[in-house]
C-alpha cells in the first residue's frame, strides 16, 4: 500500500514538472515572438483651441524599453509646446480653434538585426502654415540600444568622407533647390539624422535647415552597396 502511494506521488510529481515546463516553454515561445513587435499607440486630446491626433509606434518585449521611452519623451516635448501655443494664445485673447497637433510613423527596415523607423510630427499653431519634424530611430535588435550613424560602420572606415562626397555630387546636380546653392551643408557627423530604407541609407534634414519650405524634408538616399566595403554587418 505504502509502495503504491509512492508510485502516485512520483507520478504526480512527475505531472506537475511536465506542466510547469511546458507552460514555461509555452510563455517563453509567445514573449519570443511577440518581442519587437511594433502597434500603434494614439494619443487623441481635444480642447476648445487645439485637437492633438497622435499616432507612435509602441515596440513590444524587451527590445523596446530603450526606445519606448524616448519616443515619449520626444512625443511629450511635442504636446507640452501645443499646450503652451494654446495658453499664450488664450492669454492673448486670440482664435485658436484650429491648432494641430499629429504624428505618423513609417517602419523603413527590419532584419534580424535592425529596425529603422521614423516618426513625422506635425504643428500648426496659426500662420501661413504648419511645420513637420521628424525623428527616426534606429534600433539594434539584440540589445535595445538607439544606434548612432557610425555604429552602422567597421572601425577606422572613412564613411564620413564617402557620404559627404556622395551627398555634394546630389547637391551639385539641383543646387537652385538650395539655399546659397547648397553651401550651407558642412558635412555629417556622428549626430546626423538618418534611418534606413531596404536598399539605402537615408541622411535627411529637416524644413528650413538645407531649403526653403517649399523643398520639404530633404533627404539624400545613398545606395548601401556604396558603402559595402565599410558597412558593419552585425548592424545592418
Amino acid at each position: 500500500m505504502v509502495k503504491r502511494a509512492y508510485r502516485l506521488n512520483l507520478k504526480s510529481l512527475w505531472i506537475i514538472i511536465l506542466l510547469t515546463v511546458s507552460t514555461q516553454c509555452m510563455w517563453i515561445t509567445s514573449y519570443a515572438l511577440e518581442d519587437g513587435n511594433i502597434i500603434d499607440k494614439k494619443i487623441n486630446q481635444k480642447t476648445k483651441c487645439l485637437n492633438v491626433n497622435m499616432n507612435i509606434p509602441y515596440i513590444k518585449g524587451s527590445m523596446g524599453i530603450i526606445a519606448n521611452e524616448i519616443i515619449d519623451n520626444n512625443t511629450n516635448v511635442y504636446i507640452a509646446e501645443a499646450k503652451r501655443a494654446e495658453e499664450d494664445a488664450q492669454a492673448g485673447g486670440n482664435t485658436c480653434s484650429n491648432y494641430e497637433l499629429s504624428s505618423v510613423y513609417s517602419k523603413t527596415r527590419e532584419t534580424e538585426n535592425i529596425i529603422s523607423l521614423f516618426i513625422d510630427y506635425y504643428q500648426y499653431f496659426g500662420g501661413a502654415h504648419g511645420m513637420t519634424y521628424r525623428k527616426a530611430y534606429n534600433i539594434d535588435k539584440k540589445t535595445g540600444q538607439i544606434l548612432n550613424l557610425s555604429d552602422l560602420f567597421n572601425i577606422n572606415y572613412d564613411y564620413k568622407s564617402k557620404i559627404d562626397n556622395i551627398i555634394r555630387e546630389q547637391i551639385a546636380s539641383n543646387k537652385d533647390k538650395y539655399f546659397d546653392k547648397g553651401s550651407k551643408f558642412k558635412g555629417i557627423d556622428n549626430s546626423t539624422a538618418f534611418y534606413l530604407g531596404s536598399t539605402n541609407l537615408i541622411i535627411y534634414y529637416g524644413l528650413y535647415e538645407l531649403a526653403p519650405y517649399a523643398g520639404g524634408i530633404i533627404q539624400f538616399k545613398i545606395n548601401l552597396n556604396d558603402l559595402k566595403d565599410g558597412l558593419n554587418y552585425n548592424k545592418i
